[in-house]
């Protein structure tokens, strides 16, 4: 991923250390406050001083970077890593794609129509053309989900049963059932 602001490449240098560091303590399973204490505690040993510097530091500043800085960076390298595994995952499917289709083109050269057939299937598999179909509606305020037509019928012709029956239990043709007055006895 690209920065979009013009920096020097002093500055890009000073952000990709940085950003490499953030990467490697969010691997670790750091939060993001606990990333900024590692980084700020960095140091090396100046040869002509003997004195320990920070490495990683605003440039500008000479400040530790701050927390706003550590979650940019974060929000930028998780992207960059999506972007990434996209990526793999579109380019791993290409590359199974191609050999199974290579399946098939050898299984039809050999006349073996059960092999084309399961070629054609892991196509099928590979571009999820096989998963079931859902249907959402909308049922007395409720959202009902089915895997098929059958199921959300079924699902529906339930519920109005369901529904008709409690009305009955309570109300008459009059309107509602009379409750039996408490004998005084």
């Amino acid at each position: 991923m690209a920065r979009t602001a013009m920096v020097s490449d002093a500055q890009q240098a000073a952000i990709d250390f940085r950003q490499q560091w953030v990467a490697r303590f969010l691997m670790r399973g750091l939060a993001h406050r606990e990333v900024q204490a590692q980084i700020a505690g960095m140091t090396v040993t100046d040869p002509a001083t003997g004195a320990r510097v920070p490495v990683c530091v605003n440039p500008e500043t000479g400040a530790p970077w701050g927390l706003t800085t550590i979650h940019e960076d974060t929000k930028y390298l998780r992207d960059g890593w999506k972007e990434a595994a996209d990526r793999e995952v579109e380019e791993r499917r290409a590359e199974l794609l191609a050999c199974v289709r290579e399946m098939r083109r050898l299984a039809f050269a050999s006349n073996d129509l059960k092999a084309v057939s399961n070629a054609i299937k892991h196509e099928r598999d590979l571009f999820g053309l096989d998963a079931p179909k859902t249907s959402t509606v909308a049922v007395t305020g409720l959202e009902k989900m089915a895997t098929n037509d059958d199921d959300l019928m079924a699902d529906m012709v339930n519920e109005v049963a369901d529904e008709r029956e409690a009305s009955k239990e309570h109300h008459t043709n009059d309107g509602p059932i009379a409750q039996p007055a408490a004998s005084t006895g």
